[in-house]
């Protein structure tokens, strides 16, 4: 009889796009971890500068640990190119990552100990784990120590899906999911709804989830950034308001996607009352 434990699959998703700037060191913080046991999968979107290149150059360093879909698929949007990811491999844990942050080196050790905690709880249920985040500018200097407390937002409003639908309090490349979840999360739309707000609100709705109130990596802000931190204040509250009265068909296309039936309406109202609340406090 085989007493050994069979080691789960960690499957680290890497979505690039022409990110040449700081692509290096974020995989050298990948390549850092304490927790060994993981493949990192990326897939690039098709960029037209050195990404492929380093990418390449690091493949060759690590051949067992980087597998890299060298193809001509190109997705338009990191939402796209995280969900072709995802479907391309098959783990027991998924972990997204994007290309310009730098990781501390226990993110993986730590978060993976907080979902087999979270497992125990739920027995083969759809789990999700995610954390806080120290917000860096370009030079990787240190804006803010905390993005939750610097934005104001509470990670608890991932126990409640109306308040979750009209506030996303969870970052992507903070979030970890086990194989249960992405059966729940799959597909995850190209166009209209960003990746981590479409998996978050599935796990609130449908699975398990968990956080840890610590930063497990530095999220860089710069001008190339698809989202990013905001100051939290009245008129970026304002603009936001104003965005969706604008835009509203953008904004029923992002609610569109869902298998559940979704209050345009009560979305609106509650995310307005969620930003009065943090501006506020």
């Amino acid at each position: 009889m085989n007493s050994k434990k069979k080691v789960p699959h960690l499957a680290i998703l890497l979505a690039t796009y022409n990110g040449e700037a700081y692509l290096q060191e974020q995989l050298r913080s990948l390549m850092d971890q304490s927790h060994k046991a993981f493949t990192l999968y990326i897939h690039d979107d098709d960029s037209t500068d050195e990404t492929s290149a380093i990418i390449k150059k690091f493949q060759k360093k690590h051949p067992s640990k980087i597998h890299y879909f060298d193809d001509d698929v190109t997705l338009k949007t990191a939402a796209g190119n995280f969900n072709y990811l995802l479907q391309k491999v098959d783990a027991d844990y998924f972990m997204f990552c994007d290309q310009d942050d730098i990781w501390f080196s226990d993110k993986v050790e730590r978060t993976l100990h907080a979902m087999r905690a979270l497992e125990e709880k739920h027995q083969d249920q759809p789990c999700m784990l995610f954390s806080d985040l120290e917000v860096v500018d370009e030079q990787g200097k240190t804006i803010a120590d905390s993005l939750w407390r610097s934005q104001k937002l509470s990670p608890q409003l991932i126990y409640d899906t109306k308040e979750i639908l009209a506030l996303n309090v969870v970052t992507g490349c903070t979030i970890m999911i086990n194989n249960s979840a992405k059966a729940v999360v799959s597909p995850i739309p190209a166009q209209d709804i960003e990746h981590d707000h479409w998996i978050a609100i599935h796990l609130s709705k449908y699975g398990y989830s968990a956080f840890i109130d610590a930063p497990l990596m530095k999220y860089r802000q710069h001008s190339s950034n698809t989202l990013g931190a905001n100051d939290g204040g009245l008129s970026y509250l304002l603009m936001k308001t104003k965005k969706i009265l604008q835009n509203r068909e953008l904004f029923i296309k992002k609610y569109s996607h869902f298998n559940f039936r979704v209050s345009l309406p009560e979305i609106l109202l509650t995310k307005i009352r969620l930003n009065l609340y943090r501006l506020l406090k």
